[in-house]
């Protein structure tokens, strides 16, 4: 996590923050979790993480094995669960989520196109996340 915000793209050469940056992030974390007592930022790394070639999730049933149901993200995610909470639950216990078209991020997708196919589509900039 970068003390500088989400939007901050790490640079590999600089692990560096600031006490000011440390200070403040530290201050989101107490009103976040107010029992959290006092944070102690104990360091970091930069990671990569993966990504499906068309940077969408993959959601919904498997199109192979029965009773399985994919939740996968793209990249970093997980402000994203409480969504996914919602749509997995639907998808288990109705069969079906009530709002949402799950179809677009199927795993089936990459059954019928080579996987190229998605990056060129990326890199036109034609690919969207919809959800």
């Amino acid at each position: 996590m970068n003390p500088a915000g989400a939007d901050i793209i790490y640079d590999a050469s600089n692990y560096a923050v600031t006490h000011q940056q440390l200070a403040h992030y530290g201050e989101k974390v107490r009103d976040r979790f107010l029992s959290i007592g006092s944070p102690i930022y104990a360091g970091g790394y930069v990671s990569y993480f993966d990504i499906t070639p068309d940077l969408k999730f993959i959601l919904g049933p498997d199109s192979e094995l029965p009773n399985l149901i994919h939740c996968l993200g793209e990249g970093q995610a997980l402000k994203y669960a409480p969504i996914f909470g919602d749509l997995m639950s639907e998808l288990i216990l109705e069969g079906r989520t009530k709002e949402f078209d799950l179809s677009e991020f199927s795993i089936r997708r990459f059954a019928t196109k080579p996987l190229d196919k998605f990056w060129k589509a990326k890199n036109q900039h034609v690919a969207e996340n919809t959800l």
